[in-house]
């Protein structure tokens, strides 16, 4: 029972939908079998309870049949039917919850019905619900299309030659819906290409880059998405990097929260990509924009702070050496982070501060401590023990961690190739600090090594490199 779809179904509901998923039950008008009713009130007790697992399935079906003999058929029957009625209250209630989802339902119906009055009357009440902000913009892009679908077919309806159709309105409310999904899931698809190295095929793109590149858009939400693509595409990216940057952080904006997420993390996305590039003056750029989330409480959802922000604003910190403002933020934050999270983000990035400042004892120590949830914190966990061995001169250790190492990258295939050479170059440029190697040859790895972009540590492999001229 415990893995069954009905359970599994009825565990994500919240305490309220649990209430009100038995007054679904009780009324006549959506149920008239009362052993399914029966049937939920065994398992209610159960959902969400910690200390009581569901019983197995023969034994629900004694409490519900009143100690008949277990049918397997009728009790897998008595279940889906349930299952059935928890998903279409599930359904409805997720209608309910979307502003304009009824009222544009009833607008189709009444046209159905050619009831053109109530028609006019309920569409005036509609019509300014859709320019207001929401939260949803992918849904609120649909709705004004629909909208205006309907409106069109009432004007057909009416058959008021005097009156034009809308089909413009229609037409333009499809482009926008159009526009507004297209480039902002073609941004999206640049991200994932870099990072998984997932091939992109847009259609029309030579048509459409010329049309973003010479169109600025009145709306405000598609402009967004057309700059963050320009950001992504075009040789001179700084423009639309310093634009996005203005509209997000200005005082007072009427982003709503979820654009300002995706805006930020398109920012944070091409710092990286800049950095990656050797330009390192965007450390202190992309810490900027990080204390300024932080301010705006852009990285905090629901009062938790993901492990991955966590991780990579240390990171930033520690690479301009704010290492107070570092243990601050370890202090303050790390109360934020999922229970299940919080030992390891906080032990790895701990680390990581214990390791600039040369406690390298204790560093290790914390990093043993680290559960192995992740890839890249398991490359990142292996690669920070490497350079701490190396500080300890435990030599024996360290042959067995590299080897270790260049094995996971070889079996790693969610791994993209990308990703691979990356920390593949990291083991290439820390061998020669194994071996005994004269100053001439020293000096040829440094030279490859500062043209070499996207290194990790390529700072402390610079430094470890020149100490053996």
């Amino acid at each position: 029972m415990q893995n069954t779809k009905l359970y599994l179904l009825l565990q994500s509901f919240s305490p309220q939908e649990i209430q009100r998923f038995q007054l679904y039950l009780q009324s006549p008008f959506f149920n008239t079998d009362t052993s399914l009713f029966n049937l939920f009130e065994i398992i209610r007790p159960y959902l969400h309870s910690r200390n009581y697992e569901i019983p197995e399935a023969e034994i629900i079906w004694i409490k519900l049949s009143g100690n008949k003999k277990y049918n397997n058929l009728q009790f897998n029957k008595h279940c889906s039917y349930l299952y059935q009625y928890a998903v279409d209250f599930i359904s409805l209630h997720q209608l309910k919850n979307k502003t304009n989802a009824l009222p544009l339902q009833y607008l189709q119906i009444l046209n159905q019905r050619r009831l053109t009055d109530l028609f006019s009357f309920h569409a005036d009440r509609l019509k300014p619900l859709l320019t207001a902000k929401n939260e949803d913009l992918d849904l609120l892009f649909v709705e004004r299309f629909s909208f205006h679908q309907q409106i069109n077919l009432h004007q057909e309806i009416l058959q008021s030659r005097q009156q034009q159709l809308n089909t413009a309105d229609v037409l333009h409310s499809l482009e926008e819906f159009y526009m507004y999904e297209k480039l902002k899931y073609w941004s999206a698809a640049n991200h994932y290409k870099n990072l998984f190295d997932e091939p992109v095929t847009i259609q029309w793109e030579e048509f459409l880059m010329k049309w973003i590149n010479e169109t600025s858009i009145k709306n405000e939400w598609i402009e967004i998405y057309r700059q963050i693509l320009l950001m992504q595409l075009n040789n001179d990216t700084q423009p639309h990097y310093e634009w996005l940057k203005r509209i997000l952080f200005k005082p007072k904006n009427n982003l709503n929260k979820i654009t300002q997420k995706e805006i930020l993390l398109f920012l944070i996305n091409y710092c990286i990509a800049q950095i990656n590039s050797s330009n390192t003056k965007y450390y202190e750029e992309l810490f900027q924009i990080y204390k300024l989330a932080l301010k705006q409480q852009l990285l905090i959802q629901k009062k938790v702070m993901s492990p991955w922000d966590f991780k990579n604003i240390i990171s930033v910190a520690l690479q301009l050496q704010e290492i107070k403002w570092t243990e601050k933020f370890i202090k303050t934050y790390s109360l934020l982070l999922p229970k299940d999270e919080l030992n390891n983000a906080y032990n790895y990035n701990l680390a990581k501060v214990f390791f600039i400042q040369k406690k390298y004892k204790e560093s290790l120590q914390l990093l043993q401590q680290v559960a192995y949830t992740d890839l890249f914190y398991q490359l990142d966990i292996k690669v920070m023990q490497a350079k701490t061995m190396y500080e300890l001169n435990e030599w024996d250790t360290l042959d067995d961690l590299l080897i270790s190492l260049k094995k996971m990258l070889t079996r790693k295939r969610k791994l993209s190739a990308h990703y691979q050479n990356i920390y593949r170059k990291f083991t290439i440029y820390f061998q020669p600090l194994l071996k005994s190697i004269s100053k001439k040859e020293a000096s040829a790895i440094i030279k490859k090594l500062e043209l070499d972009t996207q290194v990790p540590d390529k700072n402390w492999l610079m430094e470890k490199l020149n100490s053996l001229q």
